[in-house]
C-alpha cells in the first residue's frame, strides 16, 4: 500500500514540475525559517547562564539627545569592572534587569 503511494506521489511530481518546484522551495524555506528562530531562541534564553550570580547582571543603557535627535544604545564608555558600582551608587532603578 505504501508502495503504491509513493508511485502516485511520484507522478504527480513529474506530471506538475513547475508547482511542485514552488511547493518543495516553499516548505525548505519554512522549515530553514523555523530552524534558524529556534536556534536564536536557544542562544536568547541560555544567554549568561554559565555565570553562577546571573541573578545580578545587568545591562546599561546610554540615552543622549543631539539636534533633536534621541539616540539609545547598549554601548557605554565605562569599563565593564564599574558597572556594579555605577549600579549601586547612582543607577538604582534606572538599570534594567536581564
Amino acid at each position: 500500500m505504501l508502495k503504491n503511494y509513493i508511485k502516485i506521489a511520484w507522478r504527480n511530481l513529474w506530471k506538475s514540475k513547475g508547482y511542485s518546484a514552488i511547493n518543495i522551495i516553499g516548505l525548505s524555506i519554512g522549515l530553514a525559517a523555523v530552524l534558524i528562530i529556534g536556534i536564536w531562541i536557544k542562544n536568547q534564553l541560555q544567554f549568561d547562564n554559565f555565570y553562577s550570580n546571573k541573578e545580578s547582571i545587568y545591562k546599561l543603557w546610554n540615552k543622549y539627545e543631539d539636534q533633536q535627535k534621541i539616540y539609545v544604545n547598549d554601548i557605554t564608555s565605562a569599563p565593564a569592572c564599574q558597572a556594579h558600582y555605577l549600579i549601586s551608587n547612582f543607577l538604582k532603578g534606572i538599570a534594567r534587569r536581564l
